[in-house]
């Protein structure tokens, strides 16, 4: 389940390059707004969807800072009905509000804006065991046998070496998928590369994160794709990191 928010900005978005934690504190108010913050947020642990920021056909980067336009898009996912629910309606209630007397904009990646309007985006359901992605974020999977201090090494990316990437791959996705739901962990995943694949290197909360963006196949259980699909690809994505796309199914 997916939904989009458009929003509009007073001025043209001046961003700095760490623009996402003003994204989390964006979630992070929906679902205040509908009593769940401490359901969510109070404990340290996956959560439960996936999201990203489209920031415009003028999006460009000019040194440090990035530069969006008037207009952005936030697409929110999750495959739990209570956890939509709970977004719809924290939002519904935001955009109620904003929409009338009382206030008339919020802030946002540092600027004034409002709510134009939220849509249902169709339902996707995956069939096979095969299909084409395209990341609409930076998808980020992390290596947990190597430190954090060795940055190259403890963020993996397809083009290092794909096939400790698919280890570190599986192992992630077990972990999330245990966490969520009581399904056979035995199955694999294949992650298939495509030429466009590219390393990003991106600030985050201080510091720096390591991850990749292109176009890629996955082979596995239909389950298993429908979730990646639904939940987000890799770890960190409850702070706006691997929304996926469905290019095709083969």
């Amino acid at each position: 389940m997916r939904l989009k928010i458009n929003l509009e900005a007073e001025n043209v978005f001046n961003l700095n390059s760490d623009y996402r934690s003003y994204l989390i504190s964006f979630i992070k108010k929906v679902f205040q707004r509908a009593n769940k913050y401490e359901e969510f947020f109070n404990k340290k642990a996956y959560k439960p969807y996936v999201y990203s920021a489209y920031l415009g056909k003028v999006f460009r980067i000019d040194k440090k800072e990035l530069f969006a336009g008037k207009h952005l898009s936030i697409i929110f996912s999750s495959g739990d009905p209570y956890v939509f629910s709970s977004f719809y309606n924290g939002l519904l209630s935001l955009y109620r509000e904003y929409r009338s007397s009382k206030i008339s904009e919020f802030k946002i990646l540092g600027q004034k804006a409002k709510i134009n309007n939220f849509v249902l985006l169709p339902l996707r359901r995956i069939k096979g065991n095969r299909a084409v992605f395209k990341t609409m974020s930076i998808c980020i999977i992390t290596n947990k046998k190597v430190s954090k201090k060795n940055f190259k090494e403890f963020f993996l990316i397809p083009t290092d070496n794909l096939e400790l990437f698919n280890e570190c791959l599986n192992e992630r996705l077990r972990e999330k998928l245990s966490f969520f739901k009581n399904v056979d962990l035995s199955f694999n995943v294949n992650f298939i590369p495509r030429e466009d694949i590219r390393e990003v290197s991106v600030k985050h909360y201080e510091g720096y994160l390591r991850g990749f963006k292109g176009t890629f196949e996955m082979e596995g259980p239909s389950e298993v794709l429908q979730f990646v699909y639904d939940y987000g690809f890799g770890v960190r994505t409850g702070q706006g990191f691997g929304l996926l796309e469905i290019v095709k199914e083969l």
